[in-house]
């Protein structure tokens, strides 16, 4: 175990070094939300909801290792709901969301996910309108030091401008990391309009016809 915690470690460390500055952008709006946001019946309101969803609820009986042996790694955007998009019931698939859906950042996740529960495919998915397009790792970093007067230099937040570029460069990152096992592993971009999913691959170089003698 302290082998395989160093390996990751190892990974990890690789992935997360300090990025070249990036030139000042424009100002972002402020992070922290004004107070007349929040409502105060948002925790009354879980706890009656949840009283009538454990008043019919029947799914004691599942066991912990997902039924479609599948992760799925998808932003943690409130408009992407993984498991209706894909069909998916209660117990099929372990679903790992953040800011993003990037591997990098779900890999311990994945790697908990195949070795102790068996799941053998990954699905990523990325989608249209995501926030993480809309800024950089300098401008956020410059954003927490004014509002929160903290040093966050150390933190890549893996914002990304191309969006189909983020989910090959995040389905290619999992074919080649050592720890991930050797799966299926297809990546997506689902539209926030639609509700529809498109398959990213990476475009086939077509064979040249030989020349004529």
């Amino acid at each position: 175990m302290p082998h395989f915690l160093s390996l990751v470690d190892r990974v990890l460390s690789s992935l997360f070094k300090r990025p070249e500055p990036h030139p000042p952008l424009p100002s972002m709006p402020s992070i922290i939300p004004s107070t007349k946001f929040f409502s105060s019946s948002v925790k009354s309101d879980f706890e009656a909801a949840n009283k009538k969803y454990a008043a019919t609820f029947n799914e004691a009986h599942l066991p912990s290792p997902p039924r479609r042996k599948v992760v799925i790694v998808a932003c943690m955007d409130s408009r992407l709901d993984p498991a209706k998009v894909l069909g998916l019931d209660l117990g099929d698939a372990h679903v790992i969301r953040n800011a993003g859906g990037r591997a990098v950042e779900a890999l311990r996740s994945i790697l908990i996910s195949q070795q102790m529960l068996g799941t053998r495919e990954i699905i990523v998915m990325h989608h249209t309108g995501c926030g993480m397009q809309s800024f950089s790792d300098h401008e956020f970093r410059s954003k927490i030091r004014k509002e929160l007067k903290e040093d966050v230099d150390h933190m890549a937040f893996l914002p990304f401008s191309d969006l189909r570029q983020s989910v090959l460069d995040d389905v290619s990152f999992l074919r080649k990391s050592p720890l991930v096992l050797d799966v299926p592993i297809t990546g997506y971009v689902y539209d926030v309009k639609t509700g529809m999913i498109e398959q990213v691959e990476e475009p086939v170089e077509s064979e040249s016809e030989p020349s004529s003698p």
